[in-house]
């Protein structure tokens, strides 16, 4: 996580995937990546924010790291680490085939009430509509109808806020 001073507060680089790539294309992310052998999370952080977004690492003030946070959809472990850039210098996409776009965000637009909304995922309705099916159709002491009235749909129901 890469922060720089804005004109109106402290700001976040944050970076849109390329379409193209096999996972997690077009998702919004932090600059970051896998680990090189014998790389420490710190040295690829600052080696993946210099080749997705041009941020020279000699410029950036480490101010630390925070556990390792798993990622169930891609089953993933991540190392998050906090990198102050306290001169920062132009954004750019150095790799079009990796990073698709790179945006400075006001950490105050990112935190206001009034700038979110609610999502609701896709899946909702239909797992919805597969929940009732299940229930009209199967005994109530079916494993798979259990399973479905007991939250295992959940999994495919994804209700969060966007900026």
């Amino acid at each position: 996580m890469l922060v720089t001073p804005g004109e109106s507060g402290p700001e976040i680089v944050l970076t849109e995937r390329s379409r193209h790539l096999r996972s997690h294309a077009s998702q919004v992310s932090f600059p970051g990546g896998k680990l090189d052998p014998g790389e420490t999370p710190v040295e690829a952080a600052l080696r993946e924010t210099w080749e997705e977004v041009g941020a020279d690492p000699e410029g950036i003030e480490v101010v630390g790291s925070f556990p390792d946070l798993w990622l169930g959809p891609s089953s993933n472990a991540v190392t998050p680490v906090l990198g102050w850039w306290p001169q920062p210098g132009p954004l750019r996409v150095v790799d079009p085939g990796e990073v698709a776009r790179v945006e400075s965000i006001p950490v105050a637009d990112l935190v206001d009430d009034e700038r979110r909304t609610e999502q609701i995922d896709i899946w909702t309705k239909a797992t919805d509509e597969v929940a009732r099916a299940m229930q009209e159709n199967f005994p109530t002491d079916n494993t798979i109808n259990r399973m479905v009235t007991s939250g295992a749909r959940g999994n495919w129901l994804q209700v969060r806020n966007i900026a």
